[in-house]
């Protein structure tokens, strides 16, 4: 029941029961004819990541407009309008696409004059390195469209039939998606009456999995079925070739730095065993690699990897508390970036992980993605 009345009535309940607490405040930057939406969920308060994202955002032509799914300080609100065209302050219902949606209705006088429209999430931190520019990535795949990755790409391969793993890419999965922490949408969709329509009627829940399902799936199939073009910048359809070119060495190396999910023994065992033996083949290493990428995620699992060897420009931070060990590898990881931005990630990477591991469900509450 409460499945069938959210997706009928959530937004409707939505704006009645929190359409009172939502405030918006006017910030210093004046909109462009780009502009980013930037949820937020400052529990332990403004970070200085955050900001290196906003400073990123505006430093490629983007006004950024800031949803915070948490109450803010007047300093962090005054902070936050100093880099912002507008800084919204809501009750987080919904998640991540209940603030988006805010910040979408917010800007939807304007939407048919611009061209480009970023979606993020402070689920990553991103820049992670000075030269990452997914912005400009995204600009040049010319799509109206464009994810920084993608889920529900390829069939999911069970652990014990790695050997096995099929890495063909197809749009087909009817829970396809182009992940909603960095997602960059142009202006044929923006000028499109059914994209505004989407978002005012958006079906919105407290039920996480049903905000991923609603939300990231929900929305990229609303692009698939009206026949706009996209993509990613991960280009995770090339993915295997690229790491079954990789020496053995490397192969190995990427093993024992892999974090996995909390039930995925068989494939942390496999990888404990695989990196032990010196005979151990590629194939077979290369094949756990992604058998554990498909099963968890390329954002998750092979996150250090995408950014070292791929150019990735997002770290996402949940490996910090999926386990003990993937905290480790995580903080030994970020220990390595240089620079403000290696610093500032460091810092707030070791709090984080003070925080658990084993303590997911102590989380900042926002929807996977």
């Amino acid at each position: 029941m409460a499945k069938f009345a959210t997706y009928y009535f959530g937004w409707l309940y939505n704006d009645l029961r929190f359409g009172c607490e939502k405030a918006i405040h006017q910030g210093q930057l004046s909109l462009t004819d780009r502009a980013a939406i930037y949820l937020i969920f400052p529990d332990t308060g403004l970070l200085a990541s955050h900001l290196d994202s906003l400073r990123y955002m505006q430093s490629k032509g983007y006004a950024p407009v800031v949803v915070s799914n948490h109450p803010l300080s007047p300093a962090d609100r005054a902070e936050l309008q100093a880099h912002a065209h507008l800084v919204i302050e809501r009750h987080n219902f919904g998640y991540d696409f209940g603030g988006y949606r805010d910040g979408v209705l917010a800007l939807a006088d304007r939407l048919p004059s611009l061209n480009y429209l970023a979606i993020f999430n402070d689920s990553a931190w991103f820049p992670v390195t000075p030269e990452a520019d997914w912005l400009r990535e995204a600009e040049r795949k010319g799509l109206d469209y464009v994810g920084a990755a993608s889920h529900f790409a390829f069939p999911v391969t069970a652990p014990e039939a790695f050997r096995s793993v099929d890495w063909t890419y197809s749009h087909k999965h009817p829970f396809f998606h182009y992940t909603s922490f960095a997602l960059l949408i142009g202006a044929d969709i923006l000028q499109s009456r059914d994209f505004l329509a989407f978002w005012k009627r958006f079906p919105m829940s407290d039920i996480k999995r049903l905000v991923i399902r609603r939300g990231e799936a929900g929305l990229t199939q609303w692009v698939l079925r009206h026949g706009y073009t996209h993509g990613e910048t991960s280009d995770l359809a090339g993915l295997a070739e690229r790491i079954r070119a990789l020496p053995a060495a490397d192969l190995r190396e990427i093993l024992a730095r892999m974090p996995m999910n909390f039930g995925e023994t068989f494939l942390q065992q496999t990888a404990q065993g695989l990196c032990a033996d010196p005979n151990a083949s590629a194939e077979d290493m290369a094949n756990l690699i992604l058998t554990s990428a498909q099963r968890q995620g390329v954002s998750y699992a092979l996150g250090p990897v995408m950014i070292e060897r791929f150019g990735f420009s997002f770290l996402k931070k949940s490996p910090l508390w999926l386990s003990a060990e993937s905290s480790r590898q995580m903080l030994d990881f970020v220990n390595r970036l240089q620079g403000d931005l290696g610093a500032h990630i460091r810092a707030e990477a070791i709090l984080a992980a003070q925080r658990a591991p084993g303590e997911a469900a102590a989380q900042p509450s926002r929807a996977a993605s």
